[in-house]
């Protein structure tokens, strides 16, 4: 299987083509494990957020609560996470945390089948989840430098992002439907099944040496050298605190989605399903710009940046179910067009020796937001309603990007 996927490589010549990635046999079964893994991963967070929900009695505060849980592995171990790659190497991490989460998914629907499912041993699930889910977030775009030359990198970059999107967009929607017809539990069966495959494809995969050193080959020991790198770029620096910042808003839609659809807008398992999906519409858009734009500078990151929190804010204005559905598609594109864009660049710029620590960092900013604002959009939400804590949080999130850009305005100079 190997040599199957390894041969004819070196004379594929792709070019601009924004699919030029699949012209190499490693990436094409690379992307057609890893949508699958990513709708698995869509559905086990869904269904999370559900299960959340009803074990909770509709708490807005117990489900931002449980993405900060989910999340926290990362923000700890992001450092650890980053210098293990640049050792070991990004794949084995990688398939450590597909397993972590197909596992965690398999407890679930245990749990709910022997009846003995609660609410602080969901809290617990998710924060395993979340160790796994750290590996993922943290390797994937690196994984990725494996199998693609540098010359397709950005393009194979921002393809991976779409196949993210793309399982945003089935992902809740299957989750949903199974769990209106048959409950939580062959929702997390599915999704913890669907991860294993990719686990699986990721151990056969070959990988491209293009000139790159080993992963046990010697590199500048500890994350110093990395947060040093990143602090002493400009570009990197503006790009990592644009990236924090907008990180409060842009993750967290669709928790706030989720919460409008059950409390604003009473549409239940369903409800959250189709903003998922609307979501996803837009952030898939988002995906495919960013593949056939290729180029990507600070400039068009801090367009993107303020653009998810302006657009998230005027969704919280529309006032019927369709509308608000209608207005998630343009939020979409403004939040993919701010991950894909600062993914790409950071790995356009970033050495390969201190690739994996730096994109551990850049990892534990974009997440970041998750576990700081999800809390508090979440106690905001049923104090004010999903749509109007939007609305507020939206618009101080962009103003505090202005307040960033004027602060860092060095970094979008040309270097």
């Amino acid at each position: 299987m190997v040599s199957a996927l390894a041969g004819g490589e070196d004379a594929a010549r792709p070019g601009r083509s924004p699919i030029a990635s699949f012209a190499f046999p490693a990436f094409r079964a690379y992307a057609a494990s890893a949508q699958l893994a990513f709708i698995g991963s869509w559905m086990l967070g869904t269904s999370q957020s559900l299960l959340v929900l009803d074990l909770s009695g509709g708490s807005g505060a117990v489900l931002g609560i449980t993405a900060a849980i989910q999340f926290v592995p990362l923000l700890v171990l992001g450092p650890v996470i980053g210098v293990l790659a640049d050792r070991w190497g990004p794949r084995r991490l990688l398939i450590a945390g597909e397993s972590t989460m197909a596992l965690v998914g398999l407890a679930q629907a245990t749990s709910l089948l022997l009846g003995v499912m609660t609410l602080p041993l969901a809290l617990v699930l998710a924060a395993v989840y979340g160790l796994g889910s750290a590996l993922e977030s943290a390797m994937r775009p690196t994984v990725i430098t494996e199998i693609v030359p540098a010359r397709v990198l950005s393009n194979a970059v921002g393809l991976n992002t779409l196949f993210f999107q793309l399982g945003r967009l089935i992902g809740p929607s299957a989750a949903g439907f199974l769990i209106a017809g048959f409950g939580n539990g062959p929702s997390f069966v599915v999704g913890a099944a669907a991860l294993g495959v990719f686990a699986l494809v990721l151990t056969r995969l070959p990988r491209r040496r293009d000139g790159q050193p080993d992963g046990d080959e010697a590199v500048p020991a500890g994350m110093g050298h990395a947060v040093r790198f990143v602090f002493t770029e400009p570009r990197l620096r503006l790009v990592f605190a644009l990236t924090a910042v907008a990180g409060l808003i842009s993750p967290n839609i669709l928790s706030i989605a989720t919460l409008a659809a059950t409390q604003d807008f009473s549409a239940g398992a369903t409800g959250v399903g189709l903003l998922g999906s609307a979501l996803a519409v837009g952030t898939i858009a988002g995906a495919a710009l960013t593949a056939v734009l290729g180029r990507v500078t600070p400039r068009s990151i801090a367009a993107a940046a303020i653009g998810v929190c302006l657009l998230t804010a005027a969704t919280g204005a529309l006032p019927t179910f369709p509308l608000y559905a209608v207005g998630l598609v343009p939020a979409g594109i403004a939040s993919m067009l701010l991950m894909a864009q600062g993914a790409a660049f950071v790995q356009l710029v970033t050495p390969h020796a201190l690739r994996g620590r730096v994109n551990a960092l850049f990892a534990m900013v974009t997440l970041c937001g998750i576990p700081l604002g999800s809390p508090v959009l979440g106690i905001l939400a049923d104090a004010v309603g999903a749509r109007s804590a939007s609305i507020i949080a939206g618009g101080a999130v962009a103003v505090a990007l202005g307040v960033v850009l004027l602060a860092l305005r060095g970094g979008l100079r040309r270097p």
